[in-house]
């Protein structure tokens, strides 16, 4: 992971982590909820089988100036969205893979001072099926990752990976997820420094039976 700030002198501080006017940030993630066990019943026999269930995203988000009210502006455009599910049963595999309607679109959004990220759908979308998506969409944007101390190459801290958390609750509702990360380098040129850093998500429990 990179993030880009502005020179300090010593260690590296980090504002709000929020992408600057006519910047691009482009998030690739995927999860994996897998070798959960479902049993049937039924009169007089039962059956086992595993489910595994893989969540891909991809996007791109492009910010834009602020207007004159301190509303700020940008875009997003969704290159993946999707789900697999995969069932075994008797050295079978059943695979279904739900695709999100975002999936390839490119919408507008905006948040006031005091409000809300609110983003602009086209009729194309029916709001009601990919609500929880856009749900993800507020909780990455709203994300809050950094100290607010200067940090020197080696520091670790601790975050709350929200974004990841709401994904992997889709799943997991009894996860405890906790992200950690470690500035492993700074990197200074003439006009900016570049921070390296590592992060480490992890997620235990299971809820599948």
């Amino acid at each position: 992971m990179l993030a880009t700030t502005a020179i300090t002198h010593a260690g590296i501080t980090f504002g709000p982590l929020k992408a600057q006017p006519g910047q691009n940030v482009r998030l690739v993630s995927k999860s994996e909820a897998s070798d959960g066990r479902i049993e049937s019943k039924q009169p007089g026999a039962s059956a086992n089988s595993t489910i595994r269930i893989v969540r891909e995203r991809d996007l791109v988000w492009t910010f834009r100036e602020p207007l004159a009210d301190g509303t700020r502006r940008g875009m997003v455009q969704v290159n993946q969205l999707e789900t697999t599910t995969t069932l075994s049963a008797a050295g079978k595999d059943d695979a279904k893979k739900d695709t999100s309607p975002l999936t390839g679109k490119m919408f507008a959004m905006s948040k006031l001072p005091t409000g809300d990220w609110i983003f602009e759908l086209d009729g194309s979308v029916p709001e009601a099926r990919v609500r929880e998506e856009i749900d993800e969409l507020k909780v990455y944007l709203n994300r809050n990752w950094y100290p607010d101390r200067e940090l020197e190459a080696g520091d670790t801290w601790e975050f709350d990976p929200a974004w990841i958390k709401m994904i992997v609750h889709k799943d997991l509702r009894n996860a405890k997820t906790i992200g950690t990360m470690r500035l492993r380098q700074i990197r200074r040129a003439v006009d900016k420094e570049t921070a390296v850093i590592t992060v480490n998500i992890r997620s235990t429990g299971s809820d599948f039976h």
